[in-house]
């Protein structure tokens, strides 16, 4: 039996971050942003990437975030220029948005590209970068094209255009010589949105019965004008609460169920991710989050992030097929013939 043949060796991601030791890097982070009114966010976001990847490990190794504070900066710069621009306009021009609007869509999809050819370059394993493959044809197509199509199908098509997003993200990244690539259909997606919507429609059905049983107990006037205003805002509050909580609810649902599929059906060189998050945990994760944040004024952030990052991370494995050191040895032979593409990078995040 080759080492092909075999059976796939697990490993296991791990984080070793610590609340207390993100919390004086966040601290800072925070104080030095408002003191600079903003500037200081670059460097910020680059301290707090670096202790994230400096502590999630794989087979015994660190990832490291390379990025450049000052090539944030100038995107950040950029995108507050843009946003000075745009708001000036809109006051003095209200004509003027759909011009803007339209100058949005077209320049999405090169956004979106700089945005993750710039995070992969500056992700590194075992000193070899990342990369992303720049195909703004086809991000005009998946971005663009198919996101105007979803009105016209009255939605149907949206799982598939999430689909095709995911897909196109995946399968234009790569580590070394190796490229990833996303072996799932579009059939699991639309399962997966079908599943969102039918818990989405019983968090209808729980807020139309919180609404009729709130109007019941608050409903009828007893007293003179304010008290019967008073009784409307209080019932505005629970039922907006309500539509928030629920709204919450289903985007977690549906984030767990595609992230697991997603990292599930990756795979590099014959090695498979998995990803096996629960939807109960990571709700109580973020519940118990929120109410710790909150009743400490902030002060508890970073304890609930790292929590959360030590969650995902324990649920994330390769199972790989043969030797891990020779697989890592191939990808940097291939660096090192090809050489890694040296450019401008435009410091643009969108979060994606």
């Amino acid at each position: 039996m080759t080492a092909s043949e075999a059976a796939p060796r697990e490993i296991r991601f791990e984080f070793t971050g610590k609340a207390r030791e993100y919390f004086g890097i966040w601290i800072v982070n925070v104080l030095l942003t408002v003191v600079t009114l903003g500037i200081y966010s670059a460097w910020a976001k680059v301290r707090r990437k670096r202790y994230f990847y400096g502590h999630t490990q794989f087979a015994g190794s660190s990832f490291k975030y390379l990025a450049d504070p000052v090539a944030i900066l100038k995107g950040w710069l950029l995108a507050v220029a843009v946003f000075a621009v745009y708001s000036a306009s809109i006051h003095f021009y209200p004509r003027s948005a759909p011009v803007f609007m339209i100058a949005f869509l077209i320049v999405l999809p090169w956004l979106i590209v700089r945005s993750l050819s710039f995070n992969a370059h500056n992700s590194a394993f075992r000193n070899i970068r990342f990369h992303f493959e720049r195909n703004y044809r086809e991000a005009i197509k998946v971005f663009i094209g198919l996101s105007l199509l979803i009105p016209l199908t009255l939605g149907f098509i949206f799982p598939y255009a999430a689909y095709r997003q995911k897909k196109f993200i995946i399968d234009n990244s790569s580590y070394g010589g190796g490229r990833f690539d996303l072996q799932v259909s579009p059939k699991k997606f639309y399962i997966a949105y079908l599943k969102a919507l039918g818990l989405l429609i019983l968090c209808i059905a729980v807020v139309v019965g919180i609404s009729v049983a709130t109007t019941a107990i608050y409903g009828k006037p007893t007293g003179g004008q304010e008290e019967m205003k008073q009784q409307a805002q209080m019932i505005g509050l629970i039922v907006a609460a309500a539509i928030m909580s629920l709204y919450l609810l289903v985007f977690l649902y549906l984030n767990t169920i595609v992230t697991n599929l997603v990292w599930s059906h990756t795979v590099i060189n014959a090695n498979r991710f998995h990803s096996s998050l629960r939807f109960r945990r990571l709700l109580w994760l973020y519940f118990s989050g929120v109410v710790a944040v909150v009743l400490s004024l902030g002060l508890l952030a970073p304890w609930a992030r790292i929590r959360l990052a030590r969650y995902r991370f324990a649920n994330l494995r390769m199972f790989v097929h043969g030797d891990l050191d020779s697989f890592i040895a191939k990808a940097q032979a291939a660096v090192g013939a090809g050489g890694e593409e040296v450019g401008e990078f435009l410091g643009v995040d969108i979060g994606l």
